[in-house]
């Protein structure tokens, strides 16, 4: 935090005095460091989800995401899948992850179809067929399979809840 302070008042001072902007237009707006926590696990039904934390990414015009690595792992089949995902900063959490791997999941399980409308929407006929022919599509799908049918009694508890997991996890 010591240090942001420092790389305002740097700034600050060198479009006051090279750019010729008033200390008011040469300051940035000074708010609190976004943490993403600590790695979590969690474990749910024949698997265990780790989430690791990746921090504020942002790229080109995109707003910034706080962006979570998630993997599941089968507990008692030698499974595992992982996706990343990025949320509004102060948004995010490991559970949030976790919570969003295992609904996208499910919709490709339940509703492969609709769900592959969602993820082509917007592109163009030629992007959309490269994309269903890519490898992290078809790693999806397949983990879709072996872990979807897992998701059918936890249903009640997302629908509920609001999450997958169990609320002392």
């Amino acid at each position: 935090m010591r240090n942001a302070r420092l790389q305002t008042r740097l700034r600050a001072w060198y479009l006051r005095r090279f750019k010729g902007r008033s200390s008011s237009e040469a300051a940035w707006a000074e708010e609190m460091p976004v943490s993403a926590g600590a790695p979590r696990s969690f474990e749910f039904g024949a698997f265990r989800i780790d989430v690791v934390p990746r921090g504020l990414k942002s790229a080109g015009v995109n707003p910034p995401s706080m962006v979570y690595q998630v993997h599941i792992v089968g507990v008692s089949v030698p499974h595992s899948w992982s996706s990343s995902y990025g949320f509004a900063p102060r948004e995010g959490s490991a559970r949030r992850a976790a919570d969003a791997a295992l609904d996208e999941l499910a919709e490709i399980s339940l509703d492969r179809e609709r769900w592959w409308r969602q993820v082509a929407a917007g592109m163009s006929e030629d992007e959309a067929a490269a994309m269903e022919d890519s490898p992290p599509v078809r790693l999806d799908q397949q983990a879709a399979e072996w872990i979807g049918p897992e998701l059918e009694p936890w249903r009640e508890r997302r629908a509920s809840t609001g999450s997958w997991l169990a609320p002392d996890t």
